[in-house]
């Protein structure tokens, strides 16, 4: 009898296992939804779209093309009540004419008249990009822009004097050491999403390479509002 007993009474427990497993993965938490834009402001598209970026804390991309000062030339009232950041941002595309997409994780918002010198940086790709140690963003988008400039131009030398303004508060992000194969854009993508995140606008220049100021991409960190601001602010 207790031999008969065994088998059913383990059948038993190995149902109550599963149905205990099965529990808890059915208990697992979901992922926290996006926060939502909500917003009333006349400012230009860069400045609202900065603010979508800051409340929500999506990793976005802008790439201008010829004509940069769409994105400041005017200025209207932009209304977003409980958006969440795709449908906010698809807005702000269909405003400048630019197409939205995501790319890797970043909202990637590009101009229709990109210039072939601009795409050409920023598909330029990197064998080897040394990263270097724990730096802040701006640090960052300079060793971007100092790369750039040496492999595009090959210069017989190439040094920088100048001094990189921070606040105080400015918070510092870690890549690999060491990236192999990437883009200039997939760098900035990854800066984007590291850390508290951010927004990365390319300042490369249709088409002059007379300095490495005209292969900038700028990257701005959610983490440092008032940076963020200063970087992404449209002068009228």
């Amino acid at each position: 009898m207790e031999l008969r007993l065994l088998p059913a009474m383990l059948c038993f427990f190995a149902s109550v296992t599963a149905h205990n497993v099965t529990s808890r993965r059915a208990a697992a938490p979901s992922p926290p939804a996006p926060a939502l834009v909500n917003l009333s402001l006349r400012a230009a598209p860069l400045e609202i779209l900065r603010e979508i970026g800051f409340q929500t804390r999506v990793p976005i991309g802008i790439i201008p093309g010829q004509d940069s000062g769409a994105l400041c030339r005017t200025k209207k009232t932009f209304v977003f009540l409980g958006e969440d950041p795709r449908s906010a941002l698809d807005a702000m595309a269909q405003e400048l004419h630019y197409t939205l997409n995501e790319e890797d994780g970043v909202f990637l918002l590009a101009a229709p008249d990109v210039t072939s010198h601009q795409r050409d940086v920023l598909d330029h790709r990197f064998r080897v990009y040394r990263y270097g140690r724990k730096s802040i963003l701006q640090m960052v988008s300079f060793q971007l822009q100092e790369a750039l400039w040496v492999a595009l131009t090959n210069p017989v030398s190439f040094g920088y004097g100048g001094s990189i303004y921070h606040s105080a508060d400015a918070p510092k992000i870690s890549l690999p050491p060491v990236l192999h194969n990437v883009t200039a854009q997939e760098i900035a993508g990854m800066v984007v999403k590291a850390g508290p995140r951010g927004i990365y606008l390319s300042r490369i220049q249709p088409s002059r390479m007379a300095s490495p100021d005209d292969l900038t991409i700028q990257i701005s960190s959610y983490g440092d509002p008032n940076q963020l601001k200063l970087d992404l602010r449209c002068q009228q």
